[in-house]
């Protein structure tokens, strides 16, 4: 079930999906995700007391962001559903962020 911000979220996907589909002829589409905005130094800096995980960021905001990105994916599988041939492409900044964070190493020193 939907909670109120994904239910939003929902309804306009599946609006632009139909109007730029039917109207547009639109067949490829690309969904920007959110980071993991636990990790931000403004977000560890305004909640100093939050529980970190292994990397040092915000637990209880990482599970949003997380959870947000599993209810956006959730909704694309199903709008592909609707409209098999489109192309939906989803860009996973939360994945994208952990990865950096744990292979940073392979990204340059940090001074």
């Amino acid at each position: 079930m939907l909670a109120g911000g994904e239910l939003t979220l929902w309804c306009l996907l599946i609006w632009l999906s139909k109007t730029l589909y039917h109207e547009g002829h639109a067949r490829n589409f690309i969904v920007a995700g959110v980071g993991a905005q636990g990790c931000l130094s403004s977000t560890l800096s305004t909640f100093l007391n939050m529980t970190r995980d292994f990397r040092g960021c915000a637990i209880s905001v990482d599970d949003i962001c997380d959870n947000s990105r599993l209810q956006t994916l959730a909704m694309l599988h199903e709008l592909h559903e609707l409209h098999p041939d489109a192309n939906y492409s989803f860009a996973d900044f939360y994945t994208a962020t952990h990865y950096i964070i744990d292979h940073a190493h392979q990204f340059g020193t940090i001074l």
